[in-house]
């Protein structure tokens, strides 16, 4: 084996390539839905707890979700909003610009800063940041998009959640829901 490709192996998020065949991401990986798989990956990030992997049968690696759990917060959202915003400057500082959705619906009953958990909870607000191949000059890997998204789980606790999808997403996207309709 190469050095070249020990190196190259491991040079995407979290150590993981497009098209990586779930055996080779983790032996013990634990299926939880047709192509969707719990790992450990070879590059963690202390930001993140959990990571779950999209792969089709013949296409591979297609999507990478990394989630951060459990983050105690305030009803204004305050720790929520710090890890979210630390993260998003490490994004940017790796992919270059970018494009935030931090918005409240309008007419949303909670709207006020006291509120801000509350709306997150119930779908009145958003906090997401998206990179797009349309944007940034950045990408490798194969990547063609990213994206940053913070939710609520409940008044006082928040989740981060980050994705990468690769240029094969939409062909393996295709193939895993015709082998979920397949079983209609």
């Amino acid at each position: 084996m190469s050095e070249f490709w020990v190196a190259h192996q491991y040079s995407g998020p979290f150590g993981l390539e497009m098209g990586m065949k779930i055996n080779e991401i983790d032996k013990n990986a634990n299926k939880i839905a047709e192509g969707r798989y719990k790992v450990s990956v070879t590059k963690p990030h202390t930001a993140f707890d959990l990571y779950v992997v999209f792969v089709s049968p013949t296409k591979g690696l297609y999507m990478i979700r990394a989630i951060k759990k459990n983050i105690p917060t305030n009803v204004f959202g305050n720790s929520l909003k710090s890890k979210y915003n630390s993260i998003e400057e490490k994004l940017n500082n790796a992919y270059g610009k970018s494009k935030r959705y931090d918005f409240i619906q309008s007419g949303s009953l909670w709207s006020e800063n006291q509120y801000w958990m509350m709306g997150l909870l119930k779908g009145d607000r958003s906090l997401a940041t998206v990179w797009s191949e349309k944007t940034v000059s950045k990408f490798s890997n194969n990547i063609t998009g990213v994206l940053l998204k913070a939710k609520a789980l409940n008044q006082n606790t928040g989740a981060l959640i980050l994705e990468y999808e690769f240029s094969n997403f939409e062909d393996s996207k295709k193939e895993i829901t015709s082998i979920e309709d397949s079983s209609l």
